[in-house]
């Protein structure tokens, strides 16, 4: 099973390879492939697919390796985060957008997009993947401060903290909301000491 996964990952980093233009994305492949297979087999992996099933350690270590690689092939890490969302992230932001986009201008997009956000604090509650500074959701708002994120720690460990923005960035698709919420992003914990976001309802 996780060798069928391994071989999706590496056709998928492969094909990015290709759209951005490299002739040697076949060799690229294998490439992925091996050092992905060696991250499988790491303590590392075992300890967070273990203790945060909440992260999907697998899709994790997909942005782990296609970073490494990226950078050791000599790109910058900032082309490798816009390598990732243009090649990787692309389609399926695309997706969750329109979603977000229609919810929108039917005047749920608060109601969607708070749901959302609801869900995933209850579910990082229970493996402690991300800690909570502060947290509250009402009619009108959702706002929290997250001292504390597995992600960021796991980036850290490889020396790749700042590629850890590429998973950060997902939840910039709320900020197509217009209608009925607003989402703004004060600061991630990349940059600084907390992730800071807020969802205000417009729609009240």
């Amino acid at each position: 099973m996780m060798k069928d996964k391994t071989r999706k990952y590496a056709k998928m980093f492969s094909k990015a390879m290709k759209k951005l233009g490299r002739s040697d994305y076949k060799r690229l492949e294998h490439v992925f492939y091996q050092r992905y297979n060696a991250h499988l087999n790491s303590e590392m992996y075992q300890k967070y697919r273990k203790n945060y099933p909440s992260i999907g350690t697998d899709k994790v270590y997909l942005g782990i390796t296609f970073a490494q690689i990226m950078l050791k092939l000599g790109y910058s890490m900032d082309e490798a985060i816009e390598a990732w969302g243009t090649y990787i992230m692309a389609d399926k932001l695309r997706m969750v957008e329109g979603i977000i986009r229609l919810t929108d201008f039917f005047g749920k997009g608060y109601r969607l997009c708070g749901n959302w956000l609801d869900k995933d604090k209850k579910t990082r509650d229970q493996d402690g993947s991300v800690l909570y500074e502060s947290y509250h959701y009402n009619d009108r708002e959702l706002e929290y401060k997250i001292h504390t994120c597995a992600y960021v720690k796991l980036f850290e460990h490889y020396h790749i903290r700042k590629f850890c923005k590429a998973f950060c960035n997902n939840d910039l698709c709320m900020c197509v909301l217009h209608r009925s919420a607003k989402f703004i992003r004060y600061s991630d914990k990349v940059d600084g000491d907390y992730c800071h976001d807020k969802l205000i309802n417009l729609s009240r």
